[in-house]
């Protein structure tokens, strides 16, 4: 078995402890698919907030994404639905397993200053009723 996925089953049912226990979310959550640009790869987000965005990553690509991003500090790219694309800086908050595929949590640590309105206006329309 791949060492990779099995480290990532290993965290499974691991319960955290003060220290590494996620921070509340802020933000709701909504659903939506936009296509992202992540260190070579193209995938496509599951939900989105102001704060950050949740991705698909079916289960063959994760190890090669793996070595080419900094958890820390990754760019990427995001495709709105009118063309713009929005540029920044995420962590990697998880990586959780679902079915064959992952669910993988960014949060962003910076963004262009260009991007932010438009990302707002865009969650904004969403959040609409």
């Amino acid at each position: 078995m791949n060492a990779l996925i099995q480290a990532v089953r290993n965290l499974r049912g691991r319960r955290p402890v003060a220290s590494d226990a996620p921070a509340r979310r802020v933000e709701p959550r909504i659903s939506k698919r936009l296509t992202v640009h992540m260190v070579g790869f193209e995938l496509y987000s599951t939900n989105v907030t102001a704060a950050g965005l949740q991705l698909e990553c079916p289960g063959h690509r994760l190890a090669a994404l793996r070595t080419r991003w900094d958890p820390a500090a990754t760019p990427v790219q995001i495709e709105l639905p009118d063309g713009q694309h929005i540029g920044a800086e995420c962590s990697v908050t998880y990586v959780s397993e679902c079915d064959d595929d992952y669910l993988i949590g960014l949060a962003f640590e910076q963004m262009d200053e260009r991007a932010k309105g438009p990302w707002q206006s865009y969650l904004a329309r969403l959040d609409a009723p």
